[in-house]
């Protein structure tokens, strides 16, 4: 299904590539708005002109920042999984990636918004020769290799046993969602596969200094204006059998000072 939308589903599309420009700034700047314009372009049959193009974006931003915001995305999210089929929507996908990046930054929200619409289309990256896109942790990763994400699901694990010397089903599961949060394009399976190796690393015996790694690579990895995020997925984690403890509140405290978070943010 390769450039022929009608400005229907031009205006769909529009939808989808605006409500992630919205996860990054409340106001999107005009050169944003311009590579939208110009990826939505692409999709559309020729006879529709780049000035109609970029009228339905203009009107895409006004929808998405009014009260219609999220039913408009969640109708348009609808359409295009019926109208697209399976490689056209993983392309899609593709230019949100594309899109995100486009200021070099690639923010935890909008890796959440992505690896969302990834669910409602059914797409995950191909299995043969696809390249994992590591969301902020900018990391390519063969199956032999520690990465930045193994470090995070380290420390979570860390935080969830260490507390009161217990690891339970919902923790493991609360870890899970959170890490897939941060890798918009892995498989459900490579989470898995990355909460395994960290939990049996974990298991055989992790003293003080190498947890101290583990947070300073997610420190270097992180930038410091997300970083603010990790200090929400913890309390999640520590959430997830229901109950606050005044250890996990400790070791949350002692991890956004290492990742020089404020205090008015955690």
């Amino acid at each position: 299904m390769a450039a022929n939308l009608d400005i229907d589903l031009a205006g769909r599309l529009a939808t989808v590539y605006v409500s992630l420009a919205f996860r990054a700034s409340a106001n999107p700047s005009r050169e944003y708005l311009t590579e939208i314009t110009r990826t939505v372009a692409k999709w559309t049959v020729p006879a529709i002109s780049f000035d109609e193009i970029r009228a339905v974006v203009e009107s895409a931003v006004s929808t998405v920042r009014s009260e219609l915001g999220r039913r408009a995305l969640a109708e348009s999210i609808r359409t295009l999984s019926h109208v697209a089929d399976l490689e056209t929507r993983r392309a899609f996908l593709y230019d949100l990636v594309q899109l995100a990046l486009h200021d070099d930054w690639y923010m935890h929200e909008e890796g959440r918004f992505i690896s969302a619409v990834a669910r409602r289309w059914d797409v995950h990256p191909a299995e043969e020769g696809r390249s994992r896109l590591w969301s902020v942790m900018n990391t390519h990763r063969t199956e032999s290799e520690w990465t930045p994400v193994h470090d995070l699901a380290l420390v979570y694990l860390m935080l969830a046993h260490r507390a009161d010397d217990e690891l339970s089903q919902s923790e493991l599961d609360a870890i899970t969602k959170k890490l897939s949060e941060w890798l918009p394009a892995a498989l459900p399976s490579d989470v898995v596969v990355i909460v395994s190796e960290a939990l049996h690393v974990y298991a055989a015996g992790v003293d003080n200094d190498a947890l101290a790694k583990s947070v300073d690579r997610i420190k270097q990895a992180v930038p410091g204006h997300q970083r603010a995020a990790l200090v929400a997925d913890l309390e999640y984690v520590a959430r997830a059998d229901n109950v606050m403890l005044v250890e996990e509140k400790a070791i949350i405290s002692e991890l956004a000072s290492a990742w020089g978070i404020e205090p008015e943010k955690v």
